[in-house]
């Protein structure tokens, strides 16, 4: 396979997120949902080149539009943790307050408008983009069940969310 990016346009495509084939930004791809009512976002963009590689974990922004934030939680899947790493300039990371993590909460369990499945939450909406972003398609990640993994190295789709009330 011929790639057409050196690996120093490679570093920066991912940094930006741009789309290698299409040189389109990711950001609206990877939005999954926003909330004008509590000023938020919330978008998966997995980290592939990077040392985060195999770290499960979902972005916040601190505003309805990701390209307006001035700051960014990533924050695990699994575990009540936050994930940092240098950020652009623009996004400083985000220590979410009781506040913010009570918005968020009530983000997570509302219905998704994104997807065509009914009565989906926005925290199963970023499962399925989560693991679609990694390779699994919508259909087998529902499929993929807590207590009957079929898809080990995949999220569940009916994976409780942790009480992000408790960061460390």
């Amino acid at each position: 396979m011929y790639n057409l990016y050196t690996k120093e346009e490679m570093i920066l495509c991912d940094e930006l997120a741009i789309d290698t084939e299409s040189g389109e930004f990711l950001h609206e791809f990877a939005t999954v949902a926003r909330d004008s009512n509590l000023n938020m976002s919330v978008a998966v963009n997995p980290d592939r080149n990077r040392n985060l590689k195999n770290i499960e974990y979902f972005k916040v922004y601190n505003h309805v539009n990701p390209q307006r934030a001035t700051k960014i939680a990533r924050i695990q899947f699994r575990h009540p943790e936050y994930i940092i790493h240098n950020n652009n300039k623009r996004l400083k990371n985000w220590t979410l307050t009781s506040d913010d993590k009570a918005s968020l909460l009530k983000l997570l369990n509302s219905e998704s408008k994104k997807d065509i499945i009914p009565q989906i939450t926005v925290w199963q909406s970023l499962i399925i983009s989560f693991n679609y972003e990694m390779g699994l398609d919508t259909a087998e990640t529902l499929k993929n069940k807590y207590k009957k993994l079929i898809y080990p190295d995949f999220l569940p789709i009916d994976l409780p969310i942790p009480d992000y009330r408790k960061f460390l």
